[in-house]
């Protein structure tokens, strides 16, 4: 795996990026999608030990975090213009960097935690739950008190991680991005080689070029049977002149 060093730290780059935002952009639905999505976070660990703190420690919000990014990514890949391709890789950077600074603010996680430990169903003290709402708000509002004023205070960008180099580097990429047009491709999301390249693969690209063949057919039948009999017509004049 292809990695480079930037202040100490190994990043991933070129192909092994690009290996990456292809497994991460493909991952399918269910039944899979929690096996593959497992598998993508062992084989990934400088990326998800990242994202880890951020999704909270339990499985659920892991694979919930993965797909967020993956739901994004193919947003990515099927935008209909730049703009809207580059919107979305700065939302992705964006909401990363805003989750990573919620992380550091030690009331909001512990209070986020004690939400998610409370059972509505069975909770007796009512009061006590609606206490520990409002501490969450007043956690919320200390985070959101530093972001919500854009404009006025000029944010210098964050460190690099992991993750924001992975979505630069897809910002970068996006006009190679291609969604498969085989709609029975099982990994249709791809880095075209050309400008004008419509499918991932040789294997995807037969059946539309026999489509293609089988209408050109249908269209020019007629006209293609004439100039065939016309040709056995020659052929067979030329026999007899020689004969």
């Amino acid at each position: 795996m292809k990695s480079s060093t930037s202040g100490g730290r190994r990043y991933l780059e070129g192909p092994a990026i690009e290996a990456l935002l292809l497994r991460w952009v493909n991952l399918p639905d269910a039944p899979d999608l929690e096996s593959r999505a497992e598998l993508l976070v062992k084989h990934y660990p400088e990326i998800f030990d990242e994202l880890r703190p951020l999704a909270g420690e339990d499985a659920e919000g892991v694979l919930k975090s993965v797909v967020g990014v993956r739901n994004h990514l193919q947003a990515v890949w099927d935008a209909p213009t730049d703009r809207d391709r580059e919107w979305y890789c700065f939302r992705l950077r964006q909401l990363y960097a805003q989750h990573l600074t919620a992380s550091k603010n030690q009331t909001l996680i512990e209070a986020l935690k004690s939400l998610r430990e409370v059972n509505l169903e069975r909770i007796q003290d009512k009061a006590a739950f609606y206490a520990l709402e409002q501490g969450v708000g007043r956690a919320a509002e200390t985070f959101w008190r530093q972001v919500r004023f854009w404009g006025i205070h000029v944010e210098a960008p964050p460190q690099p991680t992991h993750f924001d180099r992975l979505i630069h580097t897809l910002q970068r990429l996006g006009r190679r991005t291609r969604h498969c047009e085989n709609p029975n491709c099982p990994r249709p999301y791809f880095f075209a080689s050309r400008s004008s390249q419509r499918f991932c693969s040789n294997a995807c690209a037969v059946p539309a070029q026999r489509e293609a063949k089988r209408r050109w057919w249908d269209s020019n039948r007629t006209e293609q049977l004439r100039k065939r009999r016309e040709g056995r017509r020659s052929q067979q004049s030329k026999k007899r002149r020689k004969s």
